[in-house]
């Protein structure tokens, strides 16, 4: 058995194996990948403002907030997303 482990190849070759078994004998998981579209109301900041409303525990200042480019609520052809301290 000792010898079988010298060789660096067959080492790697029982590694991938082991590794590939456990892979596919993991848990299987069924995933709904349809999409629905999210309907929203033309008053955006009015319904985050009431989203957020329920959690007393916000710091103040780190609440959602849209920054229109022109009039409240309207459309433009470019619109950036900033997710800042997501991963905190």
């Amino acid at each position: 058995m000792m010898k079988f482990f010298r060789n660096p190849l067959s080492s790697v070759g029982l590694l991938l194996a082991l590794l590939l078994v456990l892979f596919f004998s993991g848990p299987q998981v069924d995933t709904d990948e349809t999409i629905s579209p999210l309907v929203l109301p033309l008053d955006l900041d009015s319904y985050l403002a009431q989203k957020e409303g329920g959690f007393a525990d916000l710091v103040p200042g780190t609440e959602k907030k849209i920054f229109w480019a022109g009039k409240p609520g309207g459309q433009t052809p470019l619109a950036l997303v900033y997710i800042h301290g997501f991963s905190a």
